[in-house]
Formats: C-alpha cells, structure tokens, sequence
C-alpha cells in the first residue's frame, strides 16, 4: 500500500512538472491575465510590494552588467561567478530562508485567485462573478494558511528529524528535508486556492491535498524557481503555479465533479422558479 502511494505521488510530481508548459499556453490561449485590475486598488498595492520585493534582485544584476562591460572577456566567467555568489548571499538566502516565501505569496494572492477562478471558468463553461468581498476573504484565508503552513512545517521536520537523528543522518539529510517540506507547503498554499473553490476548509483542504501530495511538490518546486526571478518572477511564477494546479487537480481529483452536480442543482431549481412563476 506504502509503495502504491509512493508511486502514486511521483507519478502525480512528474505530470505536473510537464503540465507547467500546457499551462503557459493554456494563459495565453485564454487570456486569464484579462480582468486582474477588477479586485480594487488593494489588488493593484498588493502586487506593486510583491515587484518591489523582486526589485532587490535587479542591483545584483546590475552591478554584475556593469562589470562585465568593463571586464576583460577571459574574466567574464569569474565576473559570472561573483554575481551568483552575490545572488545567493544578498538575495536567495534572505529572500527564501525563514518565511518570507509565505509574506510573497499573500501579496500575491490576488493573482493565484483569479487565474483559478479564471481556468475553472474555461472548464465548467459558467461561475458566478467573484466579488472584491470574495477577494479579501480569498487574501485572509492565505494569511491563516501561511501561518498554519509555517507551523506544520517545523513540526513535520522536527518528527522526521527524530528517528533519522537516531541514525546519524539527520545532520546530512536535513537541508534536503527541509527543502522538500518547503516546497511541499508552497504548493500546498496554491493548491488550497484550488480547493477552496469547492468550499473545504483549511484543515479538510490540508487533508485532501495530501492525497495529492505529488501535485503540490511539483507546484511548489517550479514555483519556489520562478519566485526567485527579478521582477517578473513574483507575476509569471503564480499564475504557473495557480492553472498548473487547477488542470492537474481537475485531471486527478473529483472536486469539481461535486462542483459541476452543486451547477446543476442551481440550474434546475431556476428552471423549477421560473416554471411555477409561468403557472
């Protein structure tokens, strides 16, 4: 059973990594960049901090231009060297250690929000309109999520840490590990944007995504990749990661076969309001 499900899940990494790429074509096909301005002006501020915070990576680039202009061509490698040194240390490291992901991701919500409701859309064919007031909730809801992520995933280490420090590995293993989870709750943060459409809670949501668990590691790797790119990473890499998600989990997962039946039950009771009214 353990086996099954681990080849499950891999099976499920390895498709969602190809999927990133029918993704890409998916947005431009569709246009679901189209509408991102509806939420307000706190949607507007909210993406402007998130490029403020790609902005950190442009002076390193920058400074690594201006030397290589200068720079003899049989130093460009050791120039190219300095630079991913200095991208590490002034930029990665800060950015991508801790929690600062999660403070990424909530400015970014907005975006994970309508690329979903937006892929949902050109799938069912019909959603109701969402509201500013569907937005903010969206927005404090990735706020508790953040922190419950951020808790689960200390904890979760620490236990695996547990019988591995027993064996001597955990020293050796642990930034492996520790990456891994990383990238497991960053996936999981869009994914739950997913699942959120079909009304699960945080914790009913935690506990079906982890039947997918394959799916939210393949997310969150590509996503934790593209992040990392100056300004245009903080736009490109959640609206990858938000149709990624919504076309693999409407492949693998049957929430949105509970959706389309809660669809039709509307649609049948407006039939049934407006035949009573015609009698």
């Amino acid at each position: 059973m353990i086996l099954l499900k681990t080849y499950k899940a891999f099976d499920h990494f390895l498709l969602t990594l190809r999927s990133h790429r029918r993704a890409f074509q998916f947005v431009r096909e569709h246009r679901l960049w189209v509408g991102f301005w509806k939420y307000g002006w706190v949607s507007r501020f909210l993406i402007f901090a998130a490029m403020i915070m790609g902005l950190k990576f442009m002076g390193i680039f920058a400074t690594w231009i201006n030397k290589a202009t200068h720079s003899d061509p049989t130093q460009l490698m050791s120039v190219a060297s300095g630079m991913f040194s200095d991208l590490y240390q002034k930029g990665l490291k800060d950015l991508f250690t801790g929690n600062t992901h999660f403070i990424m991701l909530i400015l970014l919500e907005v975006i994970i929000f309508h690329v979903i409701r937006r892929t949902l859309e050109v799938r069912f064919g019909n959603l109701p309109e969402p509201t500013l007031k569907d937005f903010i909730r969206a927005q404090v809801r990735m706020f508790f999520l953040s922190v419950f992520s951020i808790v689960a995933g200390k904890i979760i280490t620490a236990l695996i840490g547990i019988p591995l420090g027993m064996m001597g590995v955990w020293g050796f293993l642990k930034p492996i590990v520790e990456k891994i989870v990383q990238f497991y709750f960053l996936g999981f943060a869009v994914v739950d944007n997913y699942n959120e459409q079909f009304h699960l809670k945080i914790k009913e949501s935690f506990k079906y995504t982890w039947r997918y668990a394959g799916v939210a590691l393949g997310v969150g790797v590509v996503l934790y990749v593209l992040m990392a790119i100056p300004v245009v990473g903080p736009l490109l890499g959640p609206i990858l990661a938000g149709v990624t998600a919504t076309l693999v989990m409407y492949e693998v997962s049957d929430l949105h076969l509970h959706k389309r039946e809660e669809l039709d039950k509307v649609a049948e009771d407006e039939v049934s309001g407006m035949t009573q009214e015609t009698v």
